[in-house]
């Protein structure tokens, strides 16, 4: 088997369906968008101190994560199904004498 099919192959059992990943997407915006509120509204109400750096250490993580999570979303939805569109052989190719 050629690489280029055990590549195409590979990308097409990893990514999942559009609607998948575009709920991977959302969920990932909404988790990177709670992070941010929480650090805000520590850096807003919380008194200084330790707790305070230990809750938007909690809203960092959650930036982190849910940054990841749309940007898996957001790489599933556009760049690996074209990816996956350029890799794979053209059916015109058989047909060529």
């Amino acid at each position: 088997m050629q690489v280029r099919q055990r590549l195409t192959d590979w990308l097409k059992h990893y990514s999942p369906s559009p609607v998948k990943s575009l709920g991977y997407f959302t969920s990932g915006g909404f988790l990177f968008a709670g992070g941010l509120m929480v650090i805000l509204l520590v850096e807003k109400f919380a008194n200084d101190g330790l707790s305070q750096e230990i809750i938007a250490l909690f809203g960092l993580i959650m930036v982190s994560i849910g940054g990841s999570i749309a940007l898996w979303g957001y790489l599933n939805i556009s760049l690996i199904k074209v990816i996956i569109y350029i890799l794979e052989p053209n059916s015109n190719d058989d047909k060529r004498p």
